[in-house]
């Protein structure tokens, strides 16, 4: 009888030291301290650049990245970032969709950069640095006050809150900004002109804008809203 109860005493002391072993295993494996990452965590950040992209491009269109001294092809679905330059040779055409709804097109013989690309909670503010040709911006509606949506030229800043404007530049410089839907404000040489619908002024360079005209060649497209070079 006292060799059987050896051996069982025994027998419980292995199962014991069996049990214990596997419980600090497991404990080391899963321990309380011990923090799970998230799909919010550092580790699940994504890239948060506001995305713009090209999403039409027909003809010859051309894009510079920052940095770069030679142009690329344009392609639909490339991601645009600050201070890519693209421009369309005549005949082409471009169309930019920015990450809040906006878009600008780009006719033919366009030159821009995107000066400016940034949302801040509910504030976006986008520039766009206007060198040559005709453009067309559809810019959603902005309702945080901080937001901002402006085309500068060498000789102006045309700036809107949800409307639909035209903005044309000669090789001289000569800018003129047709308003064809909302409220578009013009600045230049420290002086503030304001659009109503269909109206047009011009800003030669070095000079306050005109007097705001009337203008006939306004269609629901914006159609016929360029000026002749000079």
């Amino acid at each position: 009888m006292k060799i059987y109860r050896a051996v069982y005493s025994t027998t419980l002391v292995g199962v014991s030291v069996l049990t214990l072993a596997f419980s600090l295993s497991a404990c080391q494996c899963s321990p309380e301290n011990e923090v799970t990452p998230t799909s919010t965590g550092p580790t699940a950040d994504i890239d948060a650049t506001p995305l713009t992209i090209l999403s039409v491009a027909g003809g010859n269109v051309l894009v510079m990245r920052p940095g770069d001294t030679e142009w690329i092809s344009g392609e639909v679905g490339m991601t645009l970032e600050v201070d890519y330059q693209i421009k369309t040779a005549a005949g082409g055409h471009a169309t930019i969709t920015f990450f809040e709804g906006s878009t600008i097109e780009l006719e033919g013989g366009t030159e821009i950069s995107l000066a400016e690309l940034n949302i801040d909670g509910t504030a976006s503010n986008i520039q766009i640095a206007q060198g040559l040709g005709n453009t067309i911006s559809r810019v959603k509606k902005l309702v945080d006050p901080a937001s901002s949506y402006e085309v500068e030229t060498a000789s102006a800043v045309a700036a809107v809150r949800g409307t639909t404007l035209s903005v044309a530049v000669a090789l001289n410089g000569t800018t003129v900004v047709t308003n064809i839907e909302g409220l578009v404000s013009v600045t230049a040489q420290g002086v503030e002109v304001e659009l109503d619908e269909g109206e047009r002024t011009t800003v030669e360079p070095g000079e306050p804008p005109a007097p705001p005209e009337p203008t006939a060649t306004v269609s629901p497209r914006g159609e016929k809203t360029g000026i002749a070079e000079k």
